[in-house]
């Protein structure tokens, strides 16, 4: 019986709320369906569980021109000309090109949208010079033409009458290689001692390297007995 009681005196109270309102006098009015989220712009908002207010998110939201909308506010389809839809990067390379960027090897990915590059520190130009020479009579050189000076890169100017090369240190030919009288089959490569040689076309000479090459007999320490 008490129990009874107990039960009709809840629902009388509830009736009383959803009819004269909270007691605290004031009348809410349900916004909202209780629970649910919504968006207001970029924005999600919820709904309280009685159906009378929403709680929002305060993100700063970008307004997106109408015409890249649907009628129904969503974003049309990607496409070319629709920049805040583009899904492909823009090709910035040829795909798997090879190209050197001062002394360093770049290459591009496959898609075309990126280059990677080695990472060497490169001489600045004034490391490597160039220098305006006059050359003399009658050694001239064709315009606009580039030719080596020993182991330097030359550009021969406009008119012929000068170059401008690199100053680079380059060995002493006779360091490196060297010619002697022999006889060997004409245009033949051979080994004396740990040299390389190449015999001349009338086969009365050749041209051998200059290493400084080790005793046949020399042992390492390690396998002297």
């Amino acid at each position: 019986m008490m129990k009874n009681l107990r039960v009709c005196s809840v629902i009388l109270v509830v009736l009383a709320i959803g009819i004269h309102g909270h007691p605290s006098g004031q009348v809410r009015q349900q916004i909202c369906t209780p629970g649910t989220q919504t968006k207001i712009d970029c924005n999600t908002c919820t709904c309280s569980q009685d159906g009378t207010a929403l709680a929002c998110t305060k993100m700063m939201c970008v307004q997106i021109p109408k015409e890249y909308l649907n009628a129904d506010g969503s974003l049309k389809l990607p496409h070319q000309d629709n920049p805040l839809l583009r899904t492909k990067r823009d090709q910035v390379c040829q795909p798997n090109a090879v190209r050197i960027l001062d002394c360093n090897t770049c290459r591009c990915n496959p898609q075309g949208t990126a280059e990677a590059c080695t990472r060497s520190i490169c001489p600045k130009p004034q490391e490597l010079p160039r220098v305006r020479r006059d050359l003399p009579n009658p050694l001239k050189c064709k315009p606009n033409e580039g030719f080596m000076d020993d182991c330097n890169h030359c550009w021969c100017s406009r008119d012929g009458r000068s170059a401008a090369c690199t100053l680079m240190a380059c060995p002493p030919n006779n360091l490196t290689r060297q010619r002697r009288e022999t006889r060997c089959t004409p245009n033949e490569r051979f080994m004396d001692d740990c040299n390389h040689c190449t015999c001349s076309p009338d086969g009365r000479s050749a041209i051998c390297t200059l290493m400084a090459c080790l005793p046949k007999d020399f042992k390492p320490p390690s396998l002297r007995t």
